[in-house]
């Protein structure tokens, strides 16, 4: 009888850490606790701003692990995806200033926020190098702070965007790619549009 009330008592306390995440999921605010927090930078892009100027873009997907409680997979983990936001460069910028102000930057000097200049290149193996780096600072950001100051909080929990494909027919697809040049191989970012299977 003692076991069946722990049991009890593990899936009720699930069930209020479930109902708890679900009030951070998008239009629930923010997250209260970075304690098993992901970040992963799923992509860079350029988009062109209702000004008409080119801006770069950086869509990032945030995470949460989750211990497993069944005696099967004890131990083991997996991890839940919560929202996907996007970020413009000076919001990066805003947040490294923000967290050096506040004496709660990355304490790892190794790791730092790519510069601007970093992301002026077309080649797919440096865009995924600059990738990588953004998110090892971010996620040192993350751990780095785990009582959750609203400084990362507010930052991972603002920009979210509906992830729901665009009303498009289907076979249509438009966006910035890198082209490798022809006659000297040098990578450049051209836009494209694909109907089907024509581009």
């Amino acid at each position: 009888m003692p076991e069946t009330s722990s049991k009890d008592s593990r899936k009720a306390s699930k069930k209020s850490t479930e109902s708890q995440r679900r009030a951070d999921l998008p239009g629930g605010g923010a997250l209260t606790c970075l304690d098993n927090i992901f970040i992963h930078v799923a992509g860079c892009t350029v988009k062109v701003n209702s000004k008409g100027k080119e801006v770069l873009i950086f869509r990032m997907q945030i995470s949460q692990s989750e211990v497993a409680e069944d005696s099967s997979t004890i131990g083991s983990s997996r991890q839940q995806h919560l929202w996907t936001i996007e970020k413009h460069f000076p919001d990066l910028l805003e947040l490294d200033n923000q967290l050096r102000s506040t004496g709660q930057n990355v304490k790892n000097s190794s790791v730092k926020l790519p510069e601007k200049k970093a992301w002026n290149t077309s080649s797919p193996s440096k865009i995924d190098q600059r990738k990588l780096m953004l998110q090892n600072y971010l996620q040192l950001a993350i751990n780095s702070n785990p009582a959750c100051p609203s400084v990362i909080s507010e930052f991972i929990s603002t920009g979210k965007v509906d992830e729901a494909e665009p009303n498009k027919p289907a076979g249509e697809k438009e966006g910035y790619l890198s082209k490798r040049g022809k006659n000297f191989g040098k990578w450049k970012r051209r836009y494209f549009s694909l109907n089907n299977s024509i581009l």
